[in-house]
């Protein structure tokens, strides 16, 4: 996926860009949660005029506005047989408009020192922007303007699609992104979650200029937007500046119908046999959704089983006792629907069996017997000691918004956090272990030359 991307001035205070919705932090200093409490801002929430969401968070020490756009346009939308469509969509955002050309968009962001990033997933487009309070009004109008009226020229069409085929081609002999899919067509099945969002190769060729255009015409809309804004900014400023930039903007032809949720998974197993030196081993089944009652007991649990980093089961077995890896995870994903609860790791082929076999006996441990007493209080103080820095800047804040807002979680989310999970007991904590883990039922990905595919 494409990403624009026009660097701040470094004299200023640099801010990332959010590649991720959820990135994985190394172990922090450790605060208390009380303080982590006290210091969660909250935001304001207002329907704007044209059906938008919008959500601001007025920080008025800070020189550089974060904005945030999510639009229900992302590739669970595609068409079956034009697979690519919604992420090729969005790279063509910033390719043109109606009144500028790609590097006449690109020339007038640059000479405000803003940053601009537009990715797509399954559930939606996102639109990532970085620039000085004083010059948001003007970078609104650029990002309204390709938001509204892109140009979808036929060259530029041309031009991407071939871009995307390399890298299609190229991703085919990436064992990461060759497990990543396999696993989640296994996984999903026929769900829209299940094809992968980038297209194939030969569904890419098929799609036209016109088929953007009919896309465009179909999901980008108002009334599929969250906005959210954090700066020297208040929530009066803020709606005013997008109530003049989306005005007139025509409303959806028809609400959009449920993507439903993604049928049960069921143990399979999938091996690639790529000559490839190590093993890519994806374990998983399905997850939880977030407005599950035991959200928080599974939150701490993965936590104990491998989301902690070093410390955890898997790592610690895997890795410090074993040899086994150089680095395993697992984690609970959290898309708008049923997300899935997965284990990825890459070990020497003759150890894939082995390390297979370990990571079986890590989840069955847990689910048997539960966590201990010491391991559910270290990942609460982890967990609610690390929040803030999930937090710590004007970027992190603005995307963590949009989880908020997606997921119902209420504006005061931010500060309940810490006593949401501080509450999780280890009885719950081995509850959410039965429940969400099965050694027996799970899709296993291997890619490289394992034992059994020689």
């Amino acid at each position: 996926m494409k990403h624009r991307v026009f660097l701040l001035a470094t004299a200023l205070v640099a801010v990332a860009a959010c590649t991720a919705r959820w990135p994985h932090l190394a172990t922090p200093p450790t605060p208390s949660a009380p303080a982590a409490t006290q210091a969660a801002p909250l935001p304001t929430r207002q329907p704007l005029a044209t059906g938008a969401t919008l959500l601001t968070l007025s920080r008025p020490h800070l020189p550089v506005a974060a904005v945030e756009i999510d639009l229900a346009a992302g590739a669970a939308r595609d068409p079956a047989d034009r697979q690519g469509l919604a992420s090729l969509t969005a790279d063509l955002l910033d390719e043109g408009s109606a009144h500028h050309t790609g590097q006449e968009l690109a020339a007038a962001l640059e000479s405000m020192g803003a940053e601009l990033a537009i990715t797509a997933d399954h559930d939606a487009v996102h639109l990532s922007l970085r620039v000085l309070k004083q010059d948001l009004p003007a970078a609104l109008d650029l990002v309204a303007e390709l938001l509204r009226t892109p140009a979808f020229r036929d060259a530029d069409v041309a031009r991407l699609k071939e871009e995307t085929r390399a890298a299609l081609i190229a991703g085919e002999q990436e064992p990461n992104t060759i497990a990543g899919r396999a696993y989640n067509t296994a996984a999903y099945g026929d769900h829209p979650y299940g094809h992968p969002a980038n297209g194939t190769v030969e569904s890419v060729a098929r799609v036209t200029a016109g088929d953007c255009r009919d896309f465009h015409r179909r999901y980008y809309h108002p009334a599929t937007m969250v906005i959210s804004m954090v700066g020297a900014i208040d929530a009066d400023e803020a709606a005013r500046l997008w109530n003049d930039r989306l005005a007139g903007w025509p409303a959806a032809p028809a609400p959009l119908p449920p993507l439903g949720e993604p049928p049960a998974t069921q143990p399979q197993r999938v091996v690639l046999n790529r000559p490839f030196t190590q093993t890519t081993l994806i374990l998983g089944a399905q997850g939880v959704r977030r407005d599950a009652p035991d959200f928080f007991a599974t939150l701490v649990m993965n936590h104990i089983l491998g989301g902690g980093g070093f410390g955890s089961r898997l790592t610690t077995e895997l890795r410090e006792r074993r040899g086994l890896v150089y680095s395993i995870a697992s984690w609970f994903s959290l898309p708008m629907e049923r997300g899935l609860f997965t284990i990825q790791l890459a070990t020497q082929n003759g150890s894939a069996a082995e390390a297979e076999a370990a990571v079986r006996a890590e989840v069955r441990r847990l689910h048997d017997d539960g966590p201990s007493e010491a391991e559910v209080a270290d990942a609460k103080a982890y967990l609610t000691g690390s929040f803030p820095l999930r937090l710590d800047s004007s970027a992190k804040l603005a995307s963590y918004l949009l989880f908020m807002e997606h997921h119902s979680l209420g504006l005061d989310y931010l500060r309940r956090f810490p006593e949401l999970v501080s509450a999780v007991t280890r009885d719950q904590v081995a509850a959410a272990a039965r429940a969400h883990l099965d050694p027996d039922g799970l899709i296993v990905v291997a890619v490289g030359q394992p034992p059994e595919a020689r």
